[in-house]
């Protein structure tokens, strides 16, 4: 298996639409017996017929890497950051992460989505041993794995308990719809902490927004 970034420039990702999909909602948090890692996988067919599933850890690292062995290119989305901004050698938020760079979102405000600072980087620490793991099951395999991280949204106001197979399937949706941003080339990324060779291992991976009025708020911010 060998893990590939897209270099597509905006509104090129239309190769990837067709391709089968596996999203994965990494959980941040455990509790004994745990099924909080949402997982959907879309096989090329009609979008519709997508239906997530809650599983552990694991068990979606396990699956994942059934579904990838049955095909030679595959996209691969997880919800969870893939690459970290730092300074002074102390992580910090990326662009993505502050609120006020999405204006029109006027419910989001100054907050901020802390992915891998303070209880956010144990999602990030999820995604390293994730991908090792699947990389371990899958690493006889030619198959391309075409890497995507996931960005839903912020939690909404009312607290409402997250829905992490419908996260995944909206993932999904999202790359299928295109809602996808380049991040800057001067991030550290997963696949380089990780010690993967490759081409394009030490490029950030892009970002599929599951909502494509996020994304624009966030392009378009005037």
């Amino acid at each position: 298996m060998t893990f590939n970034i897209p270099l597509e420039k905006y509104g090129k990702y239309d190769k990837y639409a067709k391709l089968p999909m596996v999203s994965v909602d990494i959980s941040g948090s455990y509790t004994e017996n745990s099924q909080s890692t949402g997982y959907c996988e879309f096989s090329g067919q009609d979008p519709y017929l997508l239906e997530g599933e809650s599983l552990n850890q694991e068990g979606a690292s396990e699956k994942a890497g059934i579904f990838i062995h049955k095909h030679p290119e595959v996209c691969l989305i997880l919800e969870s950051p893939l690459s970290y901004a730092f300074k002074e050698g102390c992580a910090v938020c990326r662009e993505i992460e502050k609120g006020n760079n999405y204006p029109k979102f006027e419910e989001i405000g100054n907050s901020v989505r802390p992915w891998t600072i303070n209880a956010g980087s144990s999602s990030a620490l999820g995604a390293l041993l994730f991908l090792e793991k699947l990389n371990s099951r899958c690493k006889d395999k030619e198959t391309v794995v075409y890497l995507f991280e996931g960005f839903h949204t912020w939690k909404s106001g009312d607290k409402k308990k997250s829905n992490h197979k419908k996260d995944a399937e909206d993932l999904i949706n999202g790359l299928k719809n295109g809602n996808i941003h380049r991040l800057p080339a001067e991030l550290k990324t997963a696949l380089n902490l990780l010690g993967f060779k490759g081409k394009t291992t030490h490029v950030p991976p892009p970002v599929v927004f599951a909502k494509r009025e996020l994304l624009d708020s966030f392009q378009h911010p005037k």
